[in-house]
């Protein structure tokens, strides 16, 4: 597809979850019907060199539930070596990160295979009450203390609820939070607004995860106050090809975005996406999508 430029490369493992968020959208989403990654290790090398053709500096290790269990763990370390082997500078893996707080052994595998930034998925400002409220057990400043130390760059993506994110709303609350994150050893962080897929599977258990999303998603008037006490307390840095804005903020680059952002550019896509089928597509959404 000449003409197009695109930001990231997503490489989305399929394997299970050691998680039970509520709000996972992934059990949402249409599947392409593959039942292991093979198609992605077959793949990958042609996905990355398809990725770097077409402008991508980044590829995001992602998954349909946890992409470093064990039986992914091999795979991750061989998508980081094809990654680096033809020239893409950033890699990401996004983690809810028991296993990395788990296995410090495989952390440092995951370094010296290249991997860069470790974005961690939480579900509350409280490392306790994010950890309950999606039943795993890792206290994820302290992991962001330990991997900060390793020098990966770590940003936190804050899966933002009314139960468990409305103090970030009152005064000062999203100011404390930031220092706290710094001071963990974080670089960035990203408030997702919650959301559900435009066109979602019609599943007893997609529909549970889209009502729990419609009931305990973060009024969508808050969100706009948490952006606007960035907006005034921060410093504009970059805005991202997808739309949303970058700021400095106590120290930290935030970004307000939700998990369902698209561009509306028709020349850029946000994502290319390499699905367990083996197929490159650019919309999380849509069968039709499919590239190559």
């Amino acid at each position: 597809m000449p003409g197009i430029h695109a930001a990231s490369l997503s490489v989305n493992l399929t394997g299970g979850c050691n998680a039970q968020c509520p709000y996972c959208i992934a059990t949402a989403t249409w599947k392409t019907g593959a039942h292991d990654n093979s198609g992605i290790e077959e793949r990958i090398p042609v996905a990355c060199r398809y990725a770097a053709f077409h402008g991508v500096d980044t590829v995001l290790i992602t998954g349909s539930g946890e992409p470093l269990l064990p039986k992914n763990q091999r795979l991750v370390l061989s998508i980081l070596d094809t990654t680096r082997g033809v020239g893409i500078p950033t890699t990401e893996v996004q983690t809810n990160g028991q296993v990395l707080a788990e296995n410090p052994v495989y952390r440092g595998a995951l370094k010296d295979h290249g991997l860069n930034t470790v974005a961690i998925s939480v579900s509350s400002p409280d490392p306790k009450q994010s950890a309950a409220l999606v039943k795993i057990s890792v206290d994820y400043l302290d992991l962001a203390r330990a991997l900060a130390d390793m020098r990966f760059m770590v940003r936190i993506s804050l899966n933002m609820s009314e139960e468990e994110c409305l103090p970030l709303v009152h005064q000062g609350g999203l100011a404390a939070y930031a220092d706290t994150l710094r001071d963990a050893g974080v670089s960035q962080l990203t408030l997702r607004e919650l959301g559900v897929p435009s066109n979602p599977l019609n599943t007893p258990t997609a529909a549970t995860r889209i009502q729990w999303v419609r009931d305990h998603a973060l009024d969508p008037a808050k969100v706009q106050d948490l952006h606007q006490e960035v907006i005034r307390n921060g410093h504009p840095l970059r805005r991202l090809p997808y739309g949303p804005m970058v700021y400095d903020y106590h120290g930290l680059s935030v970004a307000v975005a939700t998990c369902m952002t698209e561009t509306t550019d028709p020349t850029m896509i946000r994502s290319l996406i390499l699905q367990p089928d083996g197929g490159v597509y650019h919309d999380w959404n849509y069968r039709g999508s499919r590239l190559i």
